[in-house]
């Protein structure tokens, strides 16, 4: 296609103005340039070429539904197909650890697959509520192991969602006036102490 065709010209400008107009030997020690520009569009024809198999056609062009995933039931049909896609590839939560489930990709290959997917009328089913953009990287940063292993993954699969417990009956959504706490018993196990309205 003509983006293939642009990266590969990239790519060939980059050989040639490292090596003074002439191209280089057949496997000549790649500058970080041009090994860049080679990297990212192998990567971009895979991501295109996984899209194209994978992003259900009646989807296609429907990114509002991503909005709507965040109430009610679990996605069926090709909503639901398509949310188990991307929770198996890792692609939901593209710049996420591997082990925990997420792509494991920098943030220039996640920018890469998010235009991919505007070019392809696709959406991440993953991005509704809190768990891909708040639950999940707070464990991340703060959790044990146990935790990151046991809520993480649940989330970059797409199997839970998470939820900020914030709202109370006396102080709203007023985070400084929260009431509930947590509070360490005597056998060391932890209480909750308070109400939350939802």
């Amino acid at each position: 296609t003509l983006f293939a065709a642009a990266w590969l010209v990239l790519l060939w400008a980059a050989l040639l103005r490292e090596n003074g107009g002439h191209m280089p030997p057949p496997f000549p020690h790649f500058d970080k340039t041009a090994h860049c520009a080679a990297f990212f569009a192998q990567f971009w024809l895979a991501a295109r070429a996984w899209l194209e198999e994978n992003f259900p056609a009646s989807l296609r062009g429907q990114t509002g539904i991503a909005a709507q995933l965040m109430d009610g039931p679990a996605p069926t049909g090709d909503v639901g197909l398509w949310k188990q896609r991307m929770g198996a590839k890792g692609w939901g939560t593209p710049t996420w650890p591997t082990e925990y489930g997420g792509g494991g990709l920098s943030p220039q290959q996640a920018r890469v697959l998010q235009q991919e997917m505007a070019k392809a009328g696709a959406f991440n089913p993953l991005m509704a509520g809190m768990g891909v953009t708040m639950i999940g990287p707070t464990i991340l940063d703060y959790g044990t192991e146990e935790q990151k292993q046991l809520y993480v993954r649940a989330i970059a699969e797409g199997r839970e969602i998470g939820a900020f417990a914030l709202t109370e009956p006396q102080s709203g959504s007023d985070a400084t006036a929260m009431r509930c706490k947590a509070v360490k018993r005597e056998d060391g196990t932890w209480a909750i102490n308070g109400k939350k309205s939802w």
